[in-house]
């Protein structure tokens, strides 16, 4: 026997069995329908739960018995997926609007898989009762099913639109769909606007604000073809009107809506109506540009967040942050543990505890804060690092027509529109025929009742059943059906009363015959129908929203909630820094003992004092010249006897840098320089603009030779004085203009000529006026007239400023002090002191100062600064106050 063999090319084959299959997916499996939103799967289980009886108002069903119900007839695939389908349409925090009542184990946020089949059970909800309404009435098309022993429908009727409501997720052969849900109430209110405005023919009575009245049939029929031809007259907004808000385009109001309104005039109403998607885990939503996108082109991404609260504990001594609610389809016990790496990898510092406090009455994982740490700047970085913020990208496809199409929000209401009218129609059809047949056998009975006794006389003159009928059509000229009737009738029927009841069903029957044909010849009043279902569905299954929609950031930033105030940064030589409110440190009188301002280990000694407000940005000068951006509140304050965090942490030094000094910032103005010295003399000027841009790992702020480094930096205003004084005690004040402003990579030029040994401790830019305060290692300080320094010129061998002995000890650091101002100093063991400048003696140049603090041991001085005395000075609780009067009290020994 021979075999008829045909060669075929085997890339054809490929590419054809390829496309077949890539369309089977794609048609059959992936991508819902943009009738009733469902995917194929989904379809075939609520329609099985249907066929067994499985109403809202029913006993539950083992979802065992489903499974194999839905398997068996419609669905040739394993238990595993039409189980999890199931499962899927059961879960609350996956579904906006459950279209499963499912009893048991059905899985939970945490990933937490449901139980096996032969335990949970099931019935339909009343919302996915509804997307079945008429399916007895001819109003969708069916198709057998796999084994073709019953039929399936294609469609199920769907009077409202689920592809928006619940949204939907699949992966095809070469795209995707990941159509968001939104709020039920919101997109029946869009579309009864859709209806009302741009398709009935006649608007209901009355002004409302979502109804307004359609324009004359020849209208009506201009608007479409200008809709289909957009190029044409009335099809461009500013062609048919200019600005619709002049022209009334975009107002839905009232009798007198203008014809015509432009697709981007729909859209833009219905982005009003339908501000964006509703997800059932709540979160927030920030900004509106991804959803209008979307909304617009089919495609966009936009923020999720979770919503979080930030409370105190009961202790209050620190913060917590309360997440109550976190992004859609986000796994919440991953995302514990992502959490929990990232404190283990120190990528997130701050957090004390991480506990799940959820329950059955709602979510709440509790993130504790460290002692000090700042909530809003945790949540901020656990809004970067987790996904307790994440972007979700919309992809509107889906099939449409037997073809997958992405669409805009308009399309897909224009399709869910034209499909239901078509249901409602089909509807209407089909009771009319039933009543039409209905009335056509009433009459009959009515006809054989006004000759009852000639049709008596007819039927028992009859042979038999067949001769009865025949007689019937030929005397009183009835159909075959009305004969049949005539003949079934029960003798019961032939009393007074229920002649009565035929006539009465018939005039109803004709009155509602009227009605329906009536119906099917008004399109304004098969929209109503649609319309009126779509109210009441809202009117029974609508809840609030619970996505909340905040606008983008913009200027708001975490400035705004972090309260201004002075603070006081101290930075250790091993490069720990923390902030202290300057009010924790009370006014002490000259010669105070201070008090506790860092508790350091033996090793470590604190060499820096800064004072800058919360709001402030910081620049970060290292020795090496180069420069960091780090935000003070982003500082933690971790009480006055903290040891504070690693600079390390907050910045990206290089190997082997230290922090050399600090600058509080708020603008980057171009009129504004900074002004670098080095300790080998070496004086800088750039413009602050040239630092407006730094990047994570700094930037080269000045050039430094080999074995010299930065020692202070300042701004200026361009016009002022620099004045630099070195350990041994000499000092140069000279103008600022004999330093020209220089590029970032610049070394600089001579600022002083160093003797042998001398180095520079100070850089100042001072003003004409006011007084030099020198501050020497053994705790003794001087005011000194700025205009007791003569101006010289740049790089000189300077004068004198101080007399340096074995009694005060080097000096450790120059700066300008106003009458307004106070001074902090910091020893090396960490004391603090507190006491106002024009309280230490104005003396002369050569002079050895006067006692300013009174040291410890072997305790020396490290760093001074400056703080407004205006600040609140507010003692902490349980600190005895000052005494108003008499000698220095000795301060408060820590």
């Amino acid at each position: 026997m021979e075999v008829n063999r045909t060669p075929v090319n085997i890339e054809d084959e490929m590419k054809r069995s390829y496309l077949d299959y890539a369309m089977s997916v794609i048609i059959g499996r992936a991508l819902p329908d943009v009738r009733d939103g469902l995917k194929p799967a989904h379809r075939r289980v609520l329609y099985a739960m249907r066929q067994m009886g499985l109403a809202s108002n029913r006993a539950y069903r083992k979802c065992a018995k489903i499974v194999g119900e839905v398997i068996g007839n419609y669905h040739p695939h394993g238990d595993a997926p039409a189980y999890d389908t199931l499962v899927r349409l059961a879960q609350d925090f996956n579904m906006r609007n459950t279209l499963v009542d499912g009893q048991g184990n059905f899985g939970s946020v945490d990933g937490d898989p449901p139980a096996a089949y032969r335990y949970t059970e099931a019935r339909l909800e009343a919302l996915a009762e509804r997307l079945m309404d008429d399916l007895e009435k001819d109003t969708v098309d069916y198709q057998p099913n796999f084994d073709e022993t019953t039929n399936e429908p294609t469609v199920l009727p769907a009077p409202y639109p689920n592809l928006l409501v619940n949204g939907s997720t699949g992966i095809a052969v070469g795209m995707a769909t990941n159509i968001p849900p939104h709020n039920l109430g919101e997109i029946v209110d869009g579309v009864v606007w859709y209806i009302e405005t741009n398709l009935m023919i006649d608007g209901p009575k009355g002004p409302s604000p979502q109804s307004s009245q359609g324009p004359s049939p020849q209208g009506q029929r201009e608007q479409d073809q200008r809709e289909q031809n957009p190029g044409e007259s009335g099809g461009d907004p500013e062609e048919s009107g200019g600005d619709p808000e002049e022209s009334g385009g975009d107002k839905p109001v009232g009798l007198s809506r203008p014809v015509g309104l432009s697709r981007e005039q729909k859209l833009r109403e219905l982005i009003r109506l339908i501000p964006g998607p509703d997800f059932p885990t709540g979160g927030s939503i920030v900004g509106r540009r991804g959803i209008h996108e979307a909304y617009v082109s089919g495609r966009g991404g936009i923020q999720v967040r979770a919503k979080a609260e930030v409370e105190t504990t009961k202790k209050g001594d620190r913060e917590q942050i309360i997440v109550t609610e976190i992004p859609y389809q986000v796994n919440k016990a991953k995302l514990l543990e992502r959490i929990a790496e990232l404190v283990r990898e120190k990528t997130i510092e701050g957090i004390s505890d991480l506990r799940d406090e959820s329950d059955r009455t709602g979510m709440r994982i509790v993130i504790e804060l460290k002692r000090g740490e700042v909530a809003e700047v945790i949540l901020n970085n656990l809004y970067k690092h987790t996904q307790l913020q994440q972007t979700f990208g919309i992809i509107m496809l889906a099939i449409v027509s037997g073809r997958p199409k992405v669409l805009s929000l308009l399309e897909v209401i224009e399709h869910f529109v034209e499909f239901r009218r078509d249901v409602v129609r089909r509807r209407i059809e089909f009771e009319l025929r039933k009543a039409e047949a209905r009335a056509h056998i009433l009459e009959g009975l009515r006809i054989a009742l006004d000759n009852l006794d000639a049709v008596i006389k007819l039927i028992r003159g009859s042979k038999n059943p067949p001769e009865a009928k025949g007689g019937l059509t030929t005397a009183f000229g009835l159909t075959e059906i009305q004969a049949q009737a005539i003949l079934d009738m029960q003798l019961q029927r032939l009393t007074g009363l229920e002649r009565q009841k035929i006539l009465d069903e018939l005039a109803d029957l004709t009155t509602l015959i009227a009605k329906l044909r009536g119906i099917l010849a008004s399109q304004r009043l098969l929209l109503q129908i649609i319309v009126d279902e779509l109210k009441a569905i809202k009117e029974r299954f609508a809840d609030p929203r619970r996505t909340q929609l905040v606008d983008e950031e913009g200027d708001f930033s975490i400035e705004d909630l972090i309260t201004e105030e002075d603070v006081a940064v101290t930075v250790t030589d091993t490069g720990y820094i923390k902030r202290t409110p300057i009010t924790t440190y009370r006014t002490q009188n000259r010669g105070g003992k201070g008090r506790i301002g860092m508790r350091t280990r033996e090793e470590d000694v604190v060499n820096h004092l800064f004072v800058a407000s919360t709001h402030s940005y910081m620049m970060i000068f290292s020795d090496r010249g180069r420069a960091y951006w780090l935000k003070v509140h982003e500082i933690p304050d971790v009480g006055a006897d903290g040891r504070g965090k690693s600079i390390a942490n907050l910045v990206q030094f290089e190997q082997g840098e230290k922090l050399a000094a600090m600058l509080a910032v708020q603008e980057f103005d171009a009129q504004r320089f900074v002004v670098m010295g080095t300790r080998k003399g070496t004086i800088k000027k750039t413009e602050l603009a040239a630092f407006s841009n730094p990047r994570a790992g700094g930037i080269i702020a000045m050039g430094i030779e080999e074995g010299d480094a930065v020692i202070d930096v300042q701004l200026s205003d361009g016009q002022s004085e620099i004045f630099i004084g070195t350990r041994d005690g000499k000092a140069i004040r000279f103008g600022e203009g004999d330093v020209r402003a220089m590029g970032r990579t610049a070394y600089g030029v001579r600022g002083i000529q160093l003797r042998d040994n001398d180095e520079v401790v100070a850089m100042q830019v001072a003003k004409p006026g006011g007084t030099l305060l020198t501050v020497t290692e053994k705790g003794y300080a001087k005011n000194t007239l700025l205009d007791e320094y003569r101006v010289t010129g740049r790089g000189g061998l300077g004068v004198k400023n101080v007399e340096v002995t074995d009694k005060n000890g080097p000096v450790v650091a120059i700066t300008q002090v106003h009458a307004t101002e106070e001074v902090l100093v910091m020893t090396e063991q960490g004391k603090i002191l507190r006491t106002p400048a024009n309280e230490i003696r104005t003396i002369g140049r050569a002079t050895q100062g006067v006692k300013l603090m009174d040291l410890e041991g072997e305790d020396r001085i490290v760093s001074v600064a400056l703080v407004d005395a205006a600040v609140v000075e507010e003692a902490p609780p349980g600190m005895p106050s000052e005494p108003s009067t008499g000698t220095p009290s000795g301060g408060e020994a820590e």
